[in-house]
């Protein structure tokens, strides 16, 4: 078994007075999309808000031979109108998350490349204010993790894990400056249980072990670091190993009464979250409130996630989004 990292820059943004919508940064043959959108806006304040949000399967329309049956531009019908209606419904989620409020931090999974980023964001998000966002290179996934930020987006690590010869997905490590505190986020999205819980346990098992250690590696020295690991995960908080558990951060499920995020075969389940450490929760910031998105349109009238398909009309993603609202402490 291995993990792989590939490093961006130590301040990897696009500079100068005419930001085009995209930059991409070619570091030691790593492609990673970080750039600024036109809208020169950052936020400052005492509040802000972020959320992780699963949009389910956000292909665009150019056939790159990894697409999902149902989602082929050149077998099964999916093409420029329906990745543009796809990406129209998953902005309309965003901006519904934070009740027409933009949050001002998004970490993304299920979108298949830099395109489908760069529509979603220059088209169809022209005023959020996300000046940083950033996307793993293309690895052996059919989509990726991304991550768009109205705060500076100060570094970006891409940690590439492979178990044994089976390579997973990409997890995103951020260092973001909110009004000159310091926020790590790691972006996630953990194997499914696809094939069989048991048979694919090991895959996330080793995954939640690669990120345990590297929470723990931004941890020291002290353990003050205010760390947010966020995401699909594909598990059940009672699912985790010892070792994640002994990270001790914090997760805000338990303040929920609401069943789950992802609702499959009858059942709700948790496998979406964001989990803070004690810095992050009540040190450098606080955790004022937490958040499953279910109301306006995001359930349907069975009362579970209401997926939207060509020719449903409505809908968004078979994932709820979720949504923290944070402080900045005194």
């Amino acid at each position: 078994m291995q993990t792989r990292e590939k490093r961006t820059t130590d301040n990897p943004r696009y500079i100068g007075t005419a930001a085009p919508a995209v930059a991409a940064l070619v570091l030691a043959g790593v492609l990673v999309l970080l750039g600024a959108c036109s809208t020169a806006v950052r936020r400052s304040g005492r509040e802000f808000t972020l959320a992780s949000y699963n949009v389910h399967n956000l292909f665009d329309d150019r056939s790159d031979g990894s697409e999902f049956v149902g989602y082929r531009p050149e077998s099964d019908g999916w093409g420029a109108v329906e990745f543009h209606t796809k990406a129209e419904r998953t902005a309309e989620a965003l901006r519904k998350v934070g009740a027409g409020a933009l949050p001002d931090i998004v970490a993304l999974q299920e979108i298949e490349n830099e395109h489908a980023l760069e529509v979603l964001l220059s088209e169809y998000l022209p005023r959020s204010g996300y000046r940083w966002f950033v996307m793993p290179p293309r690895s052996g996934s059919s989509f990726r993790v991304a991550a768009a930020s109205r705060f500076e987006i100060r570094s970006a690590r891409v940690h590439s894990l492979y178990y044994l010869t089976h390579p997973l997905r990409d997890v995103l490590e951020l260092e973001i400056d909110i009004d000159g505190r310091q926020m790590t986020l790691f972006v996630n999205h953990w194997p499914s249980k696809r094939g069989g819980a048991e048979l694919s346990a090991p895959l996330r098992d080793f995954t939640a072990a690669a990120v345990a250690r590297r929470v723990n590696i931004t941890q020291q020295p002290g353990g003050a670091a205010a760390v947010v690991v966020a995401g699909d995960f594909n598990m059940e908080p009672a699912e985790f190993a010892p070792e994640w558990q002994r990270l001790g951060l914090y997760n805000p499920w338990d303040t929920q009464d609401f069943p789950g995020s992802y609702h499959f075969r009858g059942s709700w389940s948790r496998i979406d979250s964001i989990f803070l450490s004690e810095a992050a929760q009540r040190g450098t910031f606080e955790l004022v409130s937490f958040s499953v998105i279910h109301s306006n349109g995001f359930l349907d009238r069975h009362g579970v996630p209401r997926v939207w398909r060509p020719g449903s009309g409505g809908g968004y993603s078979d994932h709820l989004p979720l949504l923290a609202r944070l402080r900045v402490a005194h």
